[in-house]
């Protein structure tokens, strides 16, 4: 319960300062609905943020034809990358570092929490789907900063 305040706080200290917040797009850049079909792994397009700095991810999950289940993680790279959507070297998950969720199944609804710091200035989603994941698993995930997401 208190971790959810604390959440919804940092949220909130971010929208009323100087905060930003973007919706993560796929890794084409094109749409905010990232497509997580079956038990695929896919990567959101990167995006760029203070290293250092105080994040929270919201994120929601949803499938009109089945169950969704999915796991997100975070990857951080020091390095700009240079393909989107691939499995790429640069970007790890660090040691230690929990997954932001690992099965996501209630649909519909928005999740928040705090992000881990972040080390390095680039960051993307790797989304898995895990179990009996439906083909057409939608997820959708925003982050919010204090300072600026670039």
């Amino acid at each position: 319960m208190f971790k959810k305040v604390l959440v919804a706080f940092l949220i909130a200290v971010c929208i009323a300062s100087s905060a930003f917040a973007i919706d993560i797009k796929d890794s084409t850049g094109t749409t905010t609905s990232i497509t997580v079909a079956s038990t695929t792994t896919v990567y959101s397009g990167w995006f760029r943020m203070d290293t250092g700095a105080y994040a929270a991810v919201a994120y929601m999950i949803s499938s009109d034809a089945g169950v969704a289940d999915v796991t997100i993680q975070l990857q951080q790279s020091p390095i700009n990358p240079d393909d989107a959507g691939v499995s790429d070297p640069d970007f790890q998950i660090p040691v230690n570092m929990a997954d932001i969720v690992t099965a996501l199944t209630t649909e519909s609804t928005w999740y928040y929490q705090s992000m881990p710091f972040l080390p390095f200035e680039y960051a993307r989603f790797k989304l898995t789907g895990i179990g009996s994941n439906s083909a057409d698993t939608i997820v959708k995930i925003k982050v919010v900063q204090m300072g600026s997401v670039r």
